[in-house]
């Protein structure tokens, strides 16, 4: 059964972000005090907060926001201490409080613009429909990032409350972390349409598999699952659009500090003809902290100006009109 993509809330959510925003790029919002001018820092999250809402000032005054924002919820649940008694309850909870507050932020700076709960869930199908409530009933957010490891019926949970709920879902394929090799690139044999070992003798890499498997229950269930591949390592990318049917929304991290660039990722969506407005290049740590490589933080006279320049630059590198 074709996908009715085109129908799909949050293919709509998608292409009407996209054409807002002219560009593939996703803000990541990891909160690491450390980073951020000290004027913030030593406020804590509550500093972390008023920083967000400088940055988003600064891109409602340039006119250029993201075409999503991802938010990951270990960098604010971190943040919590409930089993500490605090006088003031703000504190107990501050990393769940400046979530929330974000939150409320991009939705009001940015209405159309989607926000991506960051949290890798994936469970029995029972405990995976909670985890999708946490992200779009709990968190109001458009989409969540799921683990697949636990197979089909975990994530068919997602698939059918996102469905549901007119929100979306990004699947872990080939992650841009180091690691990603010790599994991920193990290489099977077992055709991921039959329960059966394939009597075939080639083989694919288990990213591979789980890659045909998404495709497979996306026809199934005629429900849209996006994609997640690391955009830090050509191969792994080139494959991904090679092998992906081009009404997969795709999330790709490894922009920036991991090693991935701009210039490679645009060059390879232009030579697929794969559709720029599906894809969302996440960049977090050296777009949100543009000075994380220098000596010291600019100070809070200079910051916005450097924040500003490394911002419309990336921005303008990820268009979605591929220079």
């Amino acid at each position: 059964m074709a996908i009715e993509f085109d129908s799909n809330p949050f293919f709509k959510r998608l292409k009407q972000s996209a054409d807002q925003a002219q560009t593939m790029l996703c803000m990541g919002i990891d909160p690491v005090l450390s980073y951020i001018p000290d004027s913030f820092a030593k406020k804590g999250m509550a500093g972390f907060v008023e920083y967000v809402h400088e940055l988003c000032t600064i891109m409602v005054d340039l006119s250029q926001p993201p075409s999503a924002f991802k938010l990951n919820i270990g960098f604010f649940s971190c943040f919590d201490t409930p089993l500490v008694h605090h006088a003031d309850p703000y504190m107990q909870y501050q990393g769940s409080h400046a979530l929330a507050q974000i939150i409320t932020l991009l939705k009001e700076h940015f209405p159309h613009i989607p926000l991506i709960l960051d949290s890798k869930r994936g469970d029995i199908y029972n405990s995976s429909i909670q985890y999708a409530k946490e992200a779009f009933i709990t968190w109001d957010c458009d989409a969540t990032t799921v683990s697949p490891y636990m197979g089909k019926d975990s994530i068919q949970a997602f698939a059918e409350y996102a469905s549901q709920h007119k929100r979306g879902l990004y699947v872990l394929v080939r992650t841009s972390n180091v690691g990603a090799h010790d599994f991920m690139d193990i290489h099977v044999s077992r055709d991921p349409t039959h329960h059966a070992m394939s009597t075939r003798t080639a083989t694919v890499p288990l990213y591979r598999y789980v890659q045909q498997g998404l495709l497979t229950w996306s026809q199934e269930w005629n429900i849209p699952l996006g994609m997640v591949f690391g955009a830090n390592t050509l191969s792994h990318l080139n494959e991904c659009f090679t092998h992906t049917l081009s009404h997969t929304p795709l999330l790709l991290p490894g922009i920036g500090t991991q090693g991935g660039t701009a210039h490679d990722l645009t060059r390879l969506i232009r030579e697929s003809a794969y559709p720029p407005w599906l894809v969302r290049a996440n960049v977090s740590r050296s777009l949100l902290y543009p000075w994380i490589h220098d000596t010291m933080i600019p100070s809070n006279q200079h910051w916005r100006a450097y924040f500003t320049k490394h911002y419309v630059q990336l921005h303008a590198s990820l268009n979605t009109r591929l220079p």
